[in-house]
Formats: C-alpha cells, sequence, structure tokens
C-alpha cells in the first residue's frame, strides 16, 4: 500500500510539472502570437509608407518628365530661331516707343 501511494504521489508531481510546462509553453505562444500581430502592424505601416513614397516618387517622374519635355521644346524654338522674336516682341510691349503716344497729341 506504501509503495502505491509514493507512486501515486510521484505521478502527481510528475503531472503537476508537466502542467507548469504546458502553461509556460501556451504563455510563450501568447507572447508570440503578440509579437506577431505587433510585427503585422509594424509591416502593414511600412507597406502603406512605402507605397505613398512610391506614388510620390511616380509624380514627381511624372512632373520631371513633362518639364523636360517643355525644355526640349523651347530649345527647339530657340534653334530655329524664334526664341528671338518672342524676345524683341516681350521688349516692345513692355517699353512701347514714343511714337505710339498718339493721344498726347490730342
Amino acid at each position: 500500500m506504501k509503495e502505491l501511494a509514493l507512486q501515486v504521489e510521484d505521478e502527481r508531481r510528475q503531472s503537476d510539472q508537466y502542467k507548469d510546462q504546458m502553461e509556460k509553453a501556451n504563455s510563450r505562444m501568447k507572447a508570440l502570437k503578440r509579437q506577431i500581430d505587433q510585427n503585422y502592424d509594424e509591416m502593414s505601416a511600412v507597406n502603406a509608407t512605402k507605397r505613398k513614397l512610391q506614388r510620390d516618387l511616380d509624380e514627381q517622374i511624372e512632373i520631371n518628365d513633362s518639364l523636360q519635355r517643355e525644355n526640349n521644346t523651347l530649345k527647339q524654338r530657340q534653334r530655329r530661331g524664334y526664341g528671338d522674336r518672342t524676345s524683341n516682341v516681350r521688349k516692345a510691349t513692355r517699353n512701347p516707343s514714343p511714337e505710339d503716344d498718339s493721344d498726347d497729341d490730342i
């Protein structure tokens, strides 16, 4: 009988040890799940930032392309001689000649 009681006590201690190990394993698993969730949230935020930066970059590339096309067009006009004519027209509109003041004679 005494031997049976010792065996039962031994099994109870092992059972308690297994329960403790299981509780520790469950606690560790919950902590790892929380860490996974946190990492997922962080990854989502990083991806959102990446998408925004990509949109900004695409917009800047589009603006750059547009300005480059405009610059090339202006260079072509300048090579053809249109630049000199336009600058002369601008000068004439800014500084009207004294001959155009025919209202003063009236």
